[in-house]
């Protein structure tokens, strides 16, 4: 399953985790024309964004340029959350996950 989300200026829930999930993979593409720079955070649910979630900080994406994060693979309990934050709006993120059996 894939979610597509456009990250806004203020804490942006990406994905919400329904039942014990994979993230497969995540990718981040600035759209717009100019430079954008992202945070991203993995939140356990009930918590919010903060230093001690954070899993990119300050990424700086170039016009146009495309980030891919599928190396690692992250499981989220339900409830737990994908946020970002972009300083810009024009980012677009594709989050790919894999329901686990219960």
């Amino acid at each position: 399953m894939i979610t597509n989300s456009t990250i806004g200026k203020s804490n942006t829930i990406i994905y919400t985790a329904t039942k014990q999930t994979a993230i497969t993979t995540m990718i981040l593409c600035n759209t717009g024309a100019t430079p954008d720079t992202i945070s991203l955070y993995i939140v356990k649910s009930g918590g919010v964004p903060s230093n001690v979630n954070t899993i990119l900080s300050n990424l700086q994406l170039i016009a146009n340029d495309t980030f891919v994060c599928d190396t690692e693979r992250i499981i989220l309990d339900a409830g737990d959350t994908v946020r970002a934050v972009s300083t810009t709006g024009n980012t677009q993120m594709t989050v790919s996950v894999m329901e686990l059996a219960s």
